[in-house]
């Protein structure tokens, strides 16, 4: 381990008291090998800018010129690694360790946490919290036990002091990620408070954070690049016609990834030509037309390109044991082939994942004149306000449109 000498740079012995903490928290000798090339690299830069701290300006500024990184998204791995080892030295000036940055089911935490976690499945239990939003509530509390565990504090020693400092943590984050942090917390806090687990209600202490309801235009597509999508797969082997059906699905009728994944055999109603099954994320149950096209392309799934299996969902990995996909698996995979099939082009910033169908067939349905209801009872939102949001999309497409929209 290199020792801080007197003539070394004020980010050179930044970087050293990190690698040292690191040490001690048992990252691999190969890991920090792959962090120290890009420390070192900085540590030059810093010397020539005469910079002497670790400030997240400079090191984003380093970022784009070294490594061509303007942004957190669509990077390769080792270009995730460079991100990483930045992100590292700035969390070490700031905070004196090293934040949490994913967060996996494989994590193990020590026991003296569990009750956080039982909290939140019963919170979410009592509430009906939709299996998504669940494990969200899992990801956010585990970036918080993280924090615990980082200065070994046991939960009935959390004072205000503790969670003043974890606020500090969420500055580098976005709005949205905070404020649904916050909520986890204000959800969870008081359950351990009324069983005794702390000595004061520590949620009273989460501040409020204000964020613009639906401040992001939805991304879309034409309905030609869709159509060109829908084209580019090859529907003459198995995985094909499996992709197929799952993309008419989520562009005909604009089903959610969740509802495509746990889509079952007793949810086609053939006899009434309709497809008839409970939300996922709402909980309500929606009946949508079987057209046509659709119900020949399940067909042909199920006929000729699904393998043999017991699995109950429609549709399955084409890889033994085939079974259904996992759920954290948003099928962006399948999407992301078949448009680099069709040479769409994608604007940078523009999202290309599943979840565009939706937004595509939203706004075709507004820019052709469809009531907003209409459109958010086919989308089966709770309320017409969570539609409203693609009026966005095309609004010199829809001034001719009389459309009623309620405001709550």
């Amino acid at each position: 381990m290199n020792q801080p000498t007197p003539n070394q740079s004020p980010v050179q012995a930044l970087v050293n008291r990190l690698e040292s903490y690191l040490v001690t928290q048992n990252y691999t000798v190969d890991t920090l090998r792959h962090y120290r090339h890009v420390w070192r690299q900085l540590a030059c830069y810093a010397d020539e800018k005469g910079i002497v701290t670790a400030d997240a300006e400079w090191m984003t500024q380093f970022l784009r010129e070294h490594y061509g990184i303007s942004n957190e998204n669509s990077l390769t791995r080792t270009q995730k690694t460079y991100y990483r080892a930045a992100g590292m030295l700035c969390d070490f000036q700031r905070y004196g360790y090293v934040l949490r940055r994913n967060h996996t089911k494989r994590e193990i935490f020590p026991r003296r946490y569990q009750c956080i976690f039982e909290a939140a499945e019963k919170y979410c239990a009592q509430n009906r919290i939709a299996e998504r939003t669940r494990r969200q509530f899992s990801v956010h509390l585990r970036r918080f036990v993280s924090f615990l565990e980082s200065r070994n504090l046991r939960i009935e020693a959390i004072e205000a002091a503790h969670m003043r400092e974890y606020f500090l943590t969420l500055e580098p984050l976005a709005k949205t990620t905070v404020a649904f942090d916050l909520y986890v917390l204000r959800s969870v806090l008081p359950l351990l408070f009324a069983d005794g687990v702390t000595s004061s209600d520590l949620s009273l202490l989460c501040p409020s954070v204000r964020v613009p309801a639906r401040a992001k235009i939805p991304s879309a597509y034409s309905p030609e690049d869709i159509q060109a999508i829908l084209d580019a797969v090859d529907r003459e082997n198995p995985q094909g016609k499996r992709d197929y059906a799952i993309l008419l699905l989520a562009a005909r009728l604009g089903l959610r990834v969740g509802d495509i994944r746990e889509l079952r055999f007793e949810n086609i109603r053939w006899d009434e030509a309709e497809i008839r099954f409970i939300q996922s994320k709402t909980g309500n149950e929606i009946v949508l037309p079987l057209s046509h096209e659709l119900g020949w392309a399940l067909i042909d799934y199920v006929k000729n390109g699904r393998p043999i299996t017991d699995s109950k969902v429609i549709f399955v990995r084409h890889i033994a044991p085939y079974d259904a996909f996992g759920k954290n698996n948003n099928l962006n995979s399948i999407i992301s082939k078949y448009f680099k099939a069709a040479n769409i082009h994608v604007p940078p910033g523009k999202r290309h994942g599943m979840h565009v169908f939706r937004h595509s067939l939203a706004s075709s349905m507004l820019a052709n004149g469809t009531p907003l209801p209409v459109v958010s009872e086919a989308l089966g939102h709770s309320e017409t306000n969570t539609t409203a949001r693609y009026l966005k999309i095309a609004v010199e497409q829809l001034r001719g449109c009389a459309l009623e929209v309620s405001v709550r």
